[in-house]
């Protein structure tokens, strides 16, 4: 139902996408260059590349505010374009019922209807939508530079915790420790005070 509307308005979609994807990227990549101002000058880096590094996150901040400005005023006007076209549909269908229809409902009540709760979808699809998709992307984004290593680390960990169990002397001690609790090795940790 929402491709009807959005069909004759594909370009501002797609460059609504491509703004909305780009404003991402220029979120992960300041932190990046904030970690290199910081190891830069931790390692004893040149002043002329500090400058460079502060002079690139300035020029990236501000361009992401530009780019999340004009995200927003695009996804604004394809929604209300896209809703007016609704309203329009939704007054020829009310204009077309019967007359029984129009006495059974009164003219505000038909108002709210089709311009209150239109508006409500227009605000849900121009704002809420937007959000959503561009907080998953950031997230997925954050995820794979910092969360995904550091789950395939904490993996190796407890890989490698899990085979220390398998070690003869550890076992025998997990079994003597169960033994003299008077309990299995799944409860001991209950079973002893």
């Amino acid at each position: 139902m929402l491709v009807v509307y959005l069909r004759p308005q594909w370009r501002k979609t797609l460059l609504m996408t491509l703004l909305l994807i780009t404003s991402v990227g220029l979120q992960l990549l300041n932190p990046q260059l904030i970690r290199y101002f910081i190891d830069t000058y931790v390692s004893g880096g040149s002043l002329q590349a500090l400058t460079y590094a502060a002079v690139a996150f300035i020029v990236i901040a501000i361009a992401n505010q530009g780019v999340s400005v004009y995200a927003t005023y695009i996804s604004e006007n394809v929604a209300w374009t896209a809703t007016n076209h609704l309203r329009t549909d939704l007054v020829a269908h009310c204009l077309g019922l019967d007359m029984a229809f129009h006495k059974a409902h009164t003219a505000g009540e038909l108002i709210e209807r089709i311009d209150g709760d239109v508006n409500a979808l227009s605000n849900f699809f121009s704002q809420f939508v937007v959000h959503l998709l561009s907080s998953a992307l950031l997230l997925i984004g954050v995820l794979s530079h910092t969360g995904w290593p550091i789950a395939r680390r904490a993996q190796t960990s407890t890989v490698s915790w899990v085979n220390s169990l398998q070690e003869p002397k550890i076992s025998a001690a997990m079994a003597r420790l169960a033994t003299s609790c008077g309990a299995s090795i799944c409860s001991c940790a209950v079973g002893c005070r």
